[in-house]
């Protein structure tokens, strides 16, 4: 079951957007993501079973990607980064065990360009191999 939530705080015009429970067999995932002077994305992954052979290619282990109302892909935080050549263990490690992954976002696209006011949906990932684990939140800037 997928679900979005709005909370909006009455006093800092802080709005929070929620998806929960985006489970496959081997991670169940929340998202959250808090806009305020920046976003605020946080990906909560709780391990659910063990997957033989999994593993990250590289030291990126956290992806948020942003896409426009058409689709567009317009800001990953993978763009032109540099990542250490080492193989790494998913996070959480063991059936129980859960782990908070977060990134800023200061609302600007792969260019340095303040994005415009509208509807977004962000692409929450974890860049895992043989199968990455991702889950979408969608939301509105309004400034």
């Amino acid at each position: 079951m997928l679900a979005t939530f709005f909370l909006q705080n009455c006093c800092s015009n802080k709005i929070s957007y929620k998806i929960k429970n985006k489970e496959n067999n081997f991670m169940e995932l929340r998202a959250e993501l808090k806009l305020k002077d920046f976003a605020e994305f946080e990906l909560l992954a709780k391990r659910i079973k063990l997957k033989s052979g999994e593993y990250l290619p590289n030291s990126e282990d956290f992806r948020v990607e942003i896409y426009d109302e058409y689709s567009n892909l317009i800001f990953n935080s993978n763009y032109k980064q540099n990542y250490f050549m080492a193989i790494a263990k998913v996070k959480p490690e063991e059936i129980g065990d859960s782990y908070k992954y977060s990134y800023k976002w200061d609302y600007k696209d792969n260019f340095g360009k303040k994005i415009k006011k509208g509807e977004y949906t962000a692409k929450l990932l974890i860049p895992a191999e043989p199968e990455n684990y991702s889950i979408f939140i969608n939301f509105r800037i309004e400034n």
